[in-house]
């Protein structure tokens, strides 16, 4: 991109500031959670339930309805409007239950729609963060497709919700529809969304009883990833200088996404692309800070949308490029619809049929990108309110040239451990034990999903001396990164941890197909130390009966995510007194001692709530269930416990 063709685009849009305050749309009463009823993305039905009350927060789900209008791109000095008509959409809240620990800022963000149903990706990547830090976080339904799937969850909860086609017959034929405003029809309209979300910050601004935060936001953040990565950078190309707050700033006071695609979403659905090589498809001057990530995956699509940072006066801009990172991750998964709620839509999460992705039979990356999000939402929030610029970072470096050919595998050049060059680094590709690849090749979903390589023994042996080597190594790396701000404190601290427990090159259960005291033994050591392999030892269909008060957890992931959100909360270590083991009947018995230590206040426990430094002690027996010399089943009898306050 030459600077001749950013400044048209900074020119272009500077024309058409035309500031107007959005409406103010009518909230209605927040619609019940109930054995029977349910809000589509409830915290407590995902695939890895989250109890938000044990972070102090609370969640809640309103409708929201208005008049919106349907814009084309603007002309001159004032937004193109074609017609306006009514809508009713869906937000959901979680937001702190006590507001003196609310930090003032609310991060909205419009759900995914590019599977049939709403994902909240940012949310999925960050929440630990965003709990952490006090902010309040709104999901809005931007899009027909998805609402279709909320009347097929519950038909009476989301009856009204709608996007119709405001005009009286339809402005252009199904066929004609854009394809990236697709899945829609004639008679919804994709082009409502620009003035729902101006009407949804004008009403977390308000200082009024009727917001759903409690309070006023002082600041709003518009986040997205994917396609709703593309609305927020169209809202803030289109509307982000033109939509005012009550005191004539900005309405949205930042922009942080992930995975843009490199077209701008279609203002209607009925409007044609922008042609190449148009200013309006690079990312200008919106007068707030914008923050763009793109994983090693989403580069293939996205070189020719790329520009140079800046900061001020008007243009506040970073580009993240992560080197190693693909565009969808195990991570985020977890904190979508759990498969009963899907399976009452008739969706399995994916729109369209298998496509065959190139390589197969490959280990799926499971790239921590949430580890750079978390740092890039701590330098935005500096950026707003104490005017600290993020730190920069060079660009991937590329083999090819915008328009040739793109092999995400090879369109690298690599560094001497095999990974790509340049972009925001970890200790991931800093320390590696995996060569990183961020995309598949084949059709336009592979460029979704990447994969790894795990090194060999001798890879690792030439790499590091000894575990402690790579301890150090690892260290070393976060902390640097650390004191650069591209880890926060508490993740750089989390990425040591992870070095500290891992053994290289070695898995549970790899060496015997019998179960032995000293396996046993080294489950608990892994378990103890935050090592997720002590789940090696499990049987993938594992059943966990956790008792009445946290229920019954069913599969390896399941148990290993369960006590992953644990470790956030308390510390958990386990001893075995004795340990009895019939292979003949699948059967082992253990006698264990499990001391509870809370990290943190409010860890809610089946008798007491632990705070701070609490430790409860409980004994008790566990059986496992045997075969094959893995464990099959879980099931523990409690026995005695002891309480110990914080001293």
């Amino acid at each position: 991109m030459t600077v001749a063709r950013l400044a048209l685009s900074v020119l272009f849009f500077s024309a058409a500031v035309h500031a107007e305050q959005p409406d103010l749309p009518h909230l209605g009463a927040r619609l019940p959670e109930t054995q029977a009823s349910h809000a589509f993305l409830s915290s407590a039905h995902l695939k890895k339930p989250l109890d938000l009350s044990r972070y102090g927060y609370v969640e809640e789900e309103y409708l929201i309805s208005g008049q919106a209008r349907v814009f084309d791109w603007p002309e001159g000095a004032a937004q193109k409007v074609l017609a306006q008509g009514a809508y009713t959409t869906r937000i959901l809240v979680r937001r702190p239950r006590d507001l003196r620990r609310f930090n003032g800022t609310a991060i909205v963000e419009p759900f995914n729609p590019s599977t049939p149903v709403d994902l909240p990706v940012m949310w999925a990547e960050s929440h630990q963060q965003m709990l952490a830090d006090g902010y309040a976080w709104v999901g809005i339904t931007i899009k027909p497709n998805t609402i279709k799937a909320l009347k097929q969850f519950d038909s009476t909860r989301y009856d009204s919700v709608a996007m119709s086609n405001p005009t009286a017959r339809p402005r252009c034929e199904a066929a004609a529809i854009n394809a990236w405003s697709q899945p829609t029809t004639s008679a919804d309209e994709t082009g409502l969304a620009w003035d729902m979300l101006s009407q949804l910050g004008r009403l977390l601004k308000e200082d009024s009883p009727t917001n759903p935060l409690g309070q006023a936001a002082q600041r709003l953040y518009m986040t997205g990833q994917s396609q709703t990565a593309g609305y927020a950078r169209t809202y803030a190309a289109v509307f982000g200088s033109t939509v005012v707050d009550l005191r004539g700033k900005p309405l949205f006071d930042a922009y942080l996404y992930s995975g843009s695609p490199p077209w701008q979403v279609p203002l209607n659905q009925c409007s044609k692309d922008l042609p190449p090589g148009d200013p309006r498809l690079i990312t200008h001057a919106v007068g707030v800070p914008v923050i763009e990530l793109f994983a090693q995956g989403d580069i293939g699509t996205n070189i020719e949308t790329r520009r140079a940072d800046a900061e001020g006066p008007r243009d506040l801009f970073r580009r993240y490029e992560i080197a190693g990172a693909s565009h969808t991750d195990p991570w985020e998964e977890l904190s979508f619809a759990s498969a009963a709620d899907m399976s009452r839509i008739g969706a399995g999460g994916a729109a369209g049929g298998r496509e065959v992705c190139t390589p197969e039979n490959v280990t799926r990356s499971d790239f921590p990108i949430r580890y750079v999000f978390n740092a890039a939402w701590r330098n935005l929030d500096d950026w707003v309110r104490r005017g600290v610029a993020p730190p920069r970072a060079s660009r991937l470096e590329l083999k090819v040239k915008p328009g040739q050919s793109f092999n995400p595998g090879d369109a690298f050049f690599e560094d001497a451990m095999g990974n790509a060059k340049g972009g925001v680094r970890t200790p991931y590709v800093e320390v590696p034990t995996a060569h990183w690849v961020g995309a598949k090749s084949g059709p336009f979903r592979c460029l979704f999903v990447g994969y790894k390589t795990d090194f060999d023994a001798a890879k690792l042996r030439s790499l590091y001396k000894s575990q402690d080597d790579y301890v150090k190594k690892v260290r070393g790396s976060a902390s640097r990164l650390e004191r650069q701000r591209w880890l926060t404190p508490a993740d750089a601290a989390e990425i040591v941890r992870e070095a500290e427990v891992r053994t290289l090159a070695w898995k549970v259960g790899a060496p015997s197909s019998r179960m032995t005291l000293e396996r046993y033994a080294e489950y608990l050591r892994l378990f103890n130390s935050g090592d997720d392999r002590y789940a090696d030892l499990y049987d993938d269909e594992v059943v966990f009966d956790h008792g009445p008060f946290y229920g019954v957890l069913r599969g390896r992931q399941a148990i290993v995510d369960f006590y992953r959100d644990i470790r956030t909360q308390m510390q958990e270590t386990v001893t075995a007194t004795e340990v009895i083991i019939d292979e003949q009947h699948g059967v082992m018995a253990a006698e264990l001692t499990t001391e509870l230590r809370a990290i943190r206040d409010g860890v809610k426990l089946a008798s007491r709530t632990l705070n701070t430094g609490d430790v409860y002690t409980s004994r008790g027996a566990v059986i496992y269930g045997l075969k094959d010399g893995r464990i099959v089943s879980i099931r523990g009898v409690m026995g005695g416990s002891a309480f110990q306050a914080a001293k």
